[in-house]
């Protein structure tokens, strides 16, 4: 009795101390993997939950090459009545590169919450032949672990027994490239998924090179890193199917196009009749190593009908297009922008910028191109903008349009043309701007003038009458009309005189007045900047540097055009270089003031260009 009561306590605390340990397990997700590696080397990654748990998130590993996985294990035990059951997960990796390579860590949901793995280290060092022909006679001697096994080393070899071979790319495992079309027209978009099946066990993959897809436009439209094989039943058979890549090929030629074969090594498990102790009666299973190869697949592709229309954009699809201005009125000098959108479903990435003419009196910059282009299994959509910046030298009406693109209608198997009626672009003359003509559409940019007067009416009233015997030879009037000839002609002479000398006076305050004033306007320009005003900044640079070649140049302002100052600078001897140099910093200094954000250049380097090229062409 005495001894129960003594025991009772004991039990007691025990139980206790049992049921606080057991609250007390902490939940660890626990990485592995060998610290040291040679080049070359295949290891494992391992993640280890000692608890059940849901929604496994591997790290990737983009220095390594992947051979497969992960593979799953499940174990559970029962001790005092309580079971508790862990959880492993198991990448097959491949060293190539030397270095020391960090793997972020792993997560797993349990609970409701987040439980995180370590990070690994792993340093790859110079691949050793002598260990690497070690780990292959290793690898081929390699089998699944036997609870039989001698636990002190390998039995006496026993004889090798025949054994069953893997039928690869046969009814056991193959690889394919399947596509939903194999016959399409020229740009018609087709998904093809590259699959692998198996009835087999699959440990990994030692290599896989996958086609070029020649004559295809190719876009992924995903590739994994983790191949999940699903059961799929084929012919009869259920296989174990895992999907290496999806994507969408867009054929780039008529006539019979070939999807060239994909080829993978690939490690399946095969059972064999070697023993490897003497508690081995059944035999075990070693991974072997088969090469798989796909059977290439051929697509018909359709040539697109003749003739094709001149703005055929070269898509096969269903497409629509939208065009507007970001302000319908406008004044000289100021920019614009054009939005040509074009959207819909095909391969929107081949669609180059429509060819569009604009007035003569508009200035138009090469188009800035946006995409919005989306890749999925029902091919490829969305829109691409080209965006025209426009800047009207001029005041008036302009007409833009009308837009006409072309494409080759899937649904109706013919060309589509999609039209935009026209667009008027008013333009209002600028402050400060010089008159210029008002130019209607795309007329030319001279003044209307009247010549003269179509009717000139009779003279009304007496007239004149002169006595007989009277001559007009040797009369005052005769004397006069000899004089005054030779006297306007010398006047004339006086006058040309002293014109000419005045336009030569003229050009050379003009000439004078050329560098003083652009040093002015450039020193208010540093001004600007340095009040972060940079877009009275960049006017003020241009209005500098067209005074100063309009000044220099005696050009007017009227006449006063990129091409007109390149030609007066060439016939002044101005080097090419030099020349071109001053056209693009006024170039940079107009681009910049409209579209900042496209100029690639910035305000600083704005005005030292100016300043070099005005300092150049002084010397």
């Amino acid at each position: 009795m005495k001894t129960k009561q003594f025991l009772k306590p004991i039990l007691l605390f025990l139980g206790m101390f049992s049921g606080f340990s057991g609250l007390a397990v902490e939940i660890k997700l626990t990485a592995s993997a060998p610290k040291q590696v040679g080049n070359g080397e295949q290891f494992q990654v391992t993640y280890s939950l000692n608890t059940t748990g849901s929604g496994f998130v591997s790290p990737q590993f983009p220095d390594f090459d992947f051979l497969g996985g992960p593979s799953q294990s499940t174990s559970m035990s029962i001790a005092n009545g309580a079971m508790t059951q862990s959880v492993s997960f198991t990448f097959y990796l491949r060293a190539k590169k030397e270095g020391t390579f960090t793997i972020k860590p792993a997560k797993i949901k349990v609970n409701g919450g987040d439980v995180e793995s370590s990070s690994l280290s792993i340093t790859v060092t110079k691949a050793d032949p002598a260990a690497a022909q070690k780990r292959q006679q290793q690898q081929q001697r390699q089998q699944l672990f036997d609870p039989f096994g001698d636990p002190f080393g390998d039995a006496e070899p026993q004889q090798q027994q025949p054994q069953e071979k893997i039928k690869a790319n046969g009814q056991d495992i193959f690889v394919r490239v399947n596509v939903d079309k194999h016959k399409v027209y020229q740009g018609e978009p087709i998904i093809a998924t590259l699959k692998i099946y198996t009835c087999v066990g699959l440990a990994g993959f030692q290599d896989i090179k996958f086609p070029a897809f020649t004559g295809f436009w190719s876009e992924e439209i995903q590739s994994n890193t983790q191949i999940d094989l699903k059961p799929e039943t084929i012919d009869g058979v259920q296989y174990n199917v895992g999907t290496f890549k999806q994507l969408v090929l867009t054929p780039q030629k008529s006539g019979s196009v070939t999807i060239d074969a994909f080829e993978v090594d690939a490690v399946v498990q095969q059972r064999t009749n070697r023993r490897r102790s003497i508690f081995d009666v059944f035999g075990g299973v070693e991974n072997v190593e088969v090469k798989l190869k796909s059977q290439p697949t051929k697509v018909d592709v359709i040539a697109w009908p003749s003739p094709k229309p001149d703005n055929f954009t070269g898509i096969s699809g269903r497409l629509k297009m939208t065009v507007s201005l970001d302000k319908a009125t406008t004044k000289t000098n100021e920019a614009v922008n054009l939005k040509l959108s074009i959207g819909g479903s095909g391969n929107l990435k081949l669609l180059e910028a429509p060819k569009l003419t604009f007035p003569p009196d508009i200035e138009a910059y090469d188009p800035k191109t946006n995409d919005k282009v989306n890749v999925n299994q029902a091919g490829i959509s969305g829109n691409r903008t080209f965006e025209y910046l426009l800047i009207p030298r001029y005041a008036g009406d302009f007409k833009l349009g009308p837009f006409e693109v072309s494409y080759f209608d899937l649904d109706k198997k013919q060309y589509v043309t999609l039209s935009q009626p026209e667009i008027v672009l008013h333009v209002d003359k600028g402050v400060g701007q010089a008159e210029g003509p008002s130019v209607i559409a795309s007329t030319n940019k001279e003044d209307l003038k009247i010549i003269g007067q179509d009717i000139r009416y009779i003279k009304n009233g007496t007239p004149s009458y002169t006595k007989h015997g009277e001559y007009f030879y040797g009369s005052p009037i005769h004397l006069a009309g000899m004089v005054l000839p030779l006297s306007f002609f010398g006047l004339f002479v006086v006058v040309a005189n002293r014109r000419k000398k005045q336009q030569a006076d003229m050009g050379f305050v003009k000439n004078r007045r050329a560098t003083k004033l652009a040093r002015k306007r450039l020193a208010k320009a540093e001004k600007l900047l340095k009040a972060n005003n940079t877009n009275e900044f960049y006017e003020e640079v241009s209005r500098a540097l067209w005074g100063y070649v309009g000044d220099k140049l005696l050009i007017e302002v009227s006449e006063l055009t990129k091409d007109n100052v390149k030609e007066k600078l060439l016939q002044r001897g101005t080097k090419e270089e030099l020349t071109d140099s001053f056209l693009k910093t006024l170039n940079d200094a107009e681009f910049a003031r409209y579209a900042p954000s496209a100029a690639g250049v910035s305000p600083n380097q704005v005005l030292e260009s100016a300043i070099k090229t005005i300092v150049e062409l002084e010397g």
